[in-house]
């Protein structure tokens, strides 16, 4: 997040714009205000973009298992053979359009 600062600070300063206050920081996001060269207050946020990967397979003990990852985050499970009603499809990214490659386009409801 200290990186992000800085970069919104350098191009601030290139763009002759001034920084008003501090930043304010919400998990993954960076919010701020600025002056343009008008002397007119904008509001500016941004953050880091999050990558999401799941990881499915078998453990040695037969059971099986799908965790997602964030990254940055935490990992978090999906689904677990070893616990009750925990069967079934899962998937992370465009949902869309996995939807209309399962269902087909006409089921998009």
């Amino acid at each position: 997040m200290e990186n992000i600062k800085a970069v919104i600070r350098q191009d601030l300063d290139k763009k002759g714009f001034e920084l008003v206050g501090d930043f304010a920081e919400e998990k993954d996001v960076v919010k701020f205000k600025f002056k343009d060269k008008t002397g007119q207050e904008h509001p500016g946020i941004t953050g880091v973009d999050r990558i999401d990967i799941m990881v499915a397979g078998f453990n040695y003990d037969g059971s099986h298992q799908a965790l997602i990852c964030n990254v940055p985050g935490d990992v978090s499970k999906k689904r677990d053979s070893k616990e009750k009603e925990k069967y079934g499809a899962s998937w992370i990214g465009q949902q869309d359009v996995l939807s209309r490659v399962v269902f087909g386009f006409e089921n998009l409801k």
